[in-house]
C-alpha cells in the first residue's frame, strides 16, 4: 500500500498507527499531516536514510511515536504490539521511540527528542556508533540491545564520536544475548573520555543477561561515571569472572570504589566462572546494596561494603 494516493486528505489527522500494516511510509507524506501528534510506523532502511536529514526537526516534532527502521516486511516483535501511542507520560522513555530490526545499513541519524531505542537482530553491526550519529545532543534515555550477533562492543567513548558524545540522559541500559560482546565500551584515552560527566552519568539501571564472552563487565575507569547506578542485574553470562574489575593501579585506595545510590545487585542463575563482586570496599552513600544470589551453586567471595555518612560497617555473606 503507497500511503501518497491518500495522505493528502488526511491533513489534520492526529493519530496514525500503521504498525500492523503493509503501508510504504515516506517522511514527505508525514510532513503533509501538520496536526500529527501521534504515529506509529515502519520504515525500510533506504527511505529513512534518504528523508530523514531533510526533514529530522520538522518530522519528530511529534508528541508520541514509535518507528520501526529495517526489514519492513520482516517478522513481527512482541515489543511492537505493547506500546500505547496515546501515552503522554514524560517520564515514560518509550515516549519516542525506534526499533532497529534486521536493518544492516549504517550511519542512521537519530532525532534528537528521541528517548528510547531497541536494536534486535542486526546481523552486520559490531559497535553501535558505527551504525548511529546524532546532529545534535539527544534525549535518549533508554537502550536495549537484543540478539545482535555480531555486537562486539555497545561504545567507542570516543570524543570524536558524534554517538557517544551526544548522550548524556541515559538512565536505562539492558544488554540481552549478544553473543560476540566481550566490553561494554572500547579502550580509550581514558583521561579525555571517561570523565564523571560523561555517557554513563545518569545510568539508574543496567542489566546484562545471556551474554557468554564479556568476562569483566565495569572497568576501573568506567566506575567513575556510575554515581547515580541503583540497580545492577547480571544472569546467564558463561565467562563472567568480575563484576567490578580490579584497578592495575598501585595507590592503596584503588581498591575502593564509591557508588553512593546502589540498591540492588541481583547475580541470578549460570554465572559459573563468576569469581569475585568487587576484590575491594564499596562505598555506598547512605544504605547498604542488597545482595540477591538465587540459583548460584556458589557465591563469589566476601565483599565489603561501607555506609560512608554512619560507621557501620556491611558485609555480604
Amino acid at each position: 500500500m503507497d500511503l501518497g494516493s491518500f495522505s493528502s486528505n488526511l491533513t489534520k489527522l492526529q493519530y496514525l498507527d500503521l504498525r500492523h500494516t503493509n503501508a510504504l511510509i515516506k517522511v514527505e507524506d508525514i510532513q503533509r499531516m501538520e496536526m500529527l501528534e501521534c504515529f506509529g510506523g515502519a520504515f525500510d532502511c533506504n527511505y529513512y536514510n534518504q528523508y530523514m536529514q531533510k526533514y529530522l526537526d520538522m518530522f519528530f516534532g511529534l508528541k508520541t511515536y514509535h518507528l520501526r527502521i529495517g526489514n519492513v516486511y520482516g517478522e513481527s516483535s512482541v515489543r511492537w504490539e505493547r506500546i500505547n501511542l496515546m501515552r503522554f507520560v514524560p517520564n515514560e522513555p518509550e515516549t519516542k521511540t525506534i526499533l532497529f530490526r534486521d536493518c544492516d545499513h549504517f550511519s542512521h541519524i537519530l532525532p534528537k527528542d528521541l528517548t528510547c531505542m531497541h536494536i534486535e537482530k542486526n546481523s552486520n553491526w559490531v559497535c553501535l556508533c558505527d551504525a548511529l550519529s546524532y546532529n545534535t545532543s539527544s534525549s535518549l534515555r533508554k537502550i536495549e540491545t537484543n540478539d545482535c550477533q555480531q555486537l562486539e562492543s555497545l561504545f567507542c567513548l570516543s570524543g570524536s564520536c558524534s554517538f557517544c558524545t551526544k548522550i548524556h540522559n541515559l538512565e536505562v541500559l539492558e544488554l540481552k544475548s549478544l553473543e560476540s560482546l566481550t566490553v561494554v565500551c572500547k579502550d580509550v584515552d581514558v583521561g579525555q573520555s571517561l570523565s564523571p560527566g560523561g555517557i554513563f552519568s545518569c545510568l539508574k539501571y543496567f542489566s546484562i543477561f545471556g551474554c557468554n564472552l564479556i568476562e569483566k563487565l565495569f572497568t576501573p575507569q568506567l566506575v567513575l561515571q556510575l554515581q547515580n547506578l541503583e540497580k545492577i542485574l547480571v544472569s546467564n553470562c558463561a565467562s563472567m569472572k568480575e563484576i567490578f574489575a580490579e584497578s592495575n593501579s598501585d595507590d592503596d585506595d584503588s581498591s575502593s570504589i564509591t557508588l553512593p545510590k546502589l540498591s540492588l545487585l541481583g547475580l541470578y542463575c549460570d554465572l559459573p566462572q563468576l569469581k569475585t563482586v568487587c576484590k575491594g570496599i564499596i562505598r555506598c552513600g547512605y544504605s547498604k546494596p542488597t545482595l540477591y544470589c538465587p540459583g548460584l551453586k556458589r557465591r563469589p567471595p566476601t565483599v565489603k561494603l561501607i555506609d560512608v555518612e554512619s560507621p557501620y560497617f556491611g558485609i555480604f555473606p
